[in-house]
């Protein structure tokens, strides 16, 4: 949902009122998605996709909390 309203373009986002909701659908996405990872099964392919994952959600929170300030 997030992606969907960033897509259509700067303009819509900054006027969203009365908060950001593109952000804060982001925001929800990726903290739901961490319980997810850690349920990855224990696999050659985990060791090395856990931590990208990790990477990606705390880059997209960054970004977040970023755009919120």
């Amino acid at each position: 949902m997030g992606q969907i309203i960033l897509s259509k373009g700067n303009d819509f986002v900054y006027a969203q009122e009365p908060i950001d909701f593109a952000h804060w659908f982001l925001l929800i996405g990726v903290v739901l998605l961490i319980p997810q990872v850690i349920s990855f099964p224990k696999k050659i392919f985990s060791l090395i996709g856990i931590p990208l994952t990790l990477i990606g959600i705390t880059c997209i929170i960054g970004m977040c909390v970023l755009d919120f300030i």
